[in-house]
């Protein structure tokens, strides 16, 4: 019998990290278990597998019919090699570069070669039932969070620079959506990130692997990890920004753990950069494509996970901007309220408003 693969592809700033942190700390647990092995990025990285979707999305090189083929098929052997090598029938693989990087300003919006990125995936998994889940965030904090992790990573572009290479009518999580679709069908499962913030770390991560795999899972036993990619502050972003342009490779990278650790979002308040204007413009142009994506696959996980699916139909849908706070157990049915009891500065943006010149923002959106 075909081994059963559950493949996680992130997106990044999406709680890919925290999922991955909490399954490595799980992983004798889940086979034991739950006869669940797991491929984590420290598998994965490095491989031909790995090169193969690097070389996919890069912009350094596009590859050759003859290239690709040949890319693919070691791709195809790797992954193959790995999964069999694991003694289980079911197997997890989570690894978020399968879509690329989050430099929004060099692709010019949001993962533009998940064509290619789902053609490949149906070629290397063609031999295994294999479901597909993708965790995905609103469009404003979803850029913003990528800005920051672009400092974290050693940049020091300003944030009106990092927009203004966003091209708006590539901001669709639904044009990614139906790429995969087109290839693993029903298989495809979504969840927004947002709902982290009412179910918690602990439960939003069983909740996840559960509506994935269709078994009841529980880390009861385990040690939760909540914050495994922490943010940058405002206040690190402009010392990084101040020191990077002046300093080596090496010096820079030195200093760089020293921001993440001392300079973080949790010490210093999360990096706002966006006004409510900017957010408004961002919730109209992306209203009609985010409706689809709720219709078909927001609103089944937050029901599968107990949430007013109402509410946070609001929340992705409206242009004004909405905050989930303060008032999260009145949503919450009991099942979910039992569980957590046991479980326990806003910048405007030139650069947006220059990417969006605000005609184009009712245009028709172009070909990808």
């Amino acid at each position: 019998m075909a081994k059963k693969i559950y493949l996680h592809i992130g997106a990044h700033k999406s709680a890919s990290t925290t999922i991955q942190a909490n399954t490595r700390a799980s992983k004798d647990f889940l086979k034991t278990e739950y006869g669940i092995s797991c491929l984590l990025p420290e598998d994965i990285s490095g491989t031909k597998f790995a090169e193969h979707f690097q070389g996919i999305t890069g912009r350094e090189r596009v590859l050759g019919a003859e290239e690709y083929h040949k890319s693919l098929q070691s791709a195809k052997r790797c992954m193959v090699e790995m999964i069999e090598s694991c003694t289980t029938e079911d197997v997890f693989i989570s690894w978020e570069g399968v879509l690329g990087h989050c430099s929004l300003d060099l692709y010019g919006g949001i993962y533009t070669h998940s064509k290619l990125v789902a053609e490949s995936l149906g070629a290397v998994f063609q031999a295994y039932p294999t479901k597909v889940i993708m965790l995905i965030r609103k469009q404003d904090t979803f850029i913003e969070s990528c800005y920051l992790q672009q400092i974290k990573a050693g940049r020091f572009l300003s944030f009106d620079e990092f927009t203004s290479g966003i091209d708006v009518a590539r901001m669709s999580w639904v044009d990614i959506a139906n790429d995969l679709a087109e290839i693993f069908g029903k298989s495809l499962l979504i969840v927004p990130f947002e709902v982290i913030k009412d179910l918690g770390t602990s439960i939003f991560v069983e909740s996840t692997l559960s509506y994935l795999t269709g078994k009841t899972l529980t880390l009861d036993r385990t040690k939760v990890t909540d914050r495994a990619n922490e943010s940058m502050s405002s206040y690190g972003v402009e010392i990084a920004r101040e020191l990077f342009p002046h300093l080596s490779d090496s010096n820079r990278n030195a200093l760089r753990k020293i921001i993440f650790t001392e300079f973080s979002g949790s010490k210093f308040g999360r990096a706002v950069y966006f006004n409510s204007f900017s957010r408004c413009l961002i919730g109209e142009a992306t209203k009609a494509d985010n409706t689809n994506l709720y219709q078909n696959y927001l609103g089944k996980f937050i029901t599968f996970s107990g949430l007013d699916a109402d509410r946070y139909k609001e929340v992705w849908l409206s242009p004004e901007p909405r905050e989930l706070k303060g008032e999260a157990n009145e949503h919450i049915t009991p099942e979910v309220q039992y569980k957590q009891a046991g479980s326990r500065g806003d910048e405007g943006s030139k650069g947006l408003l220059h990417m969006a010149n605000w005609p184009f923002w009712r245009r028709k959106k172009h070909d990808r």
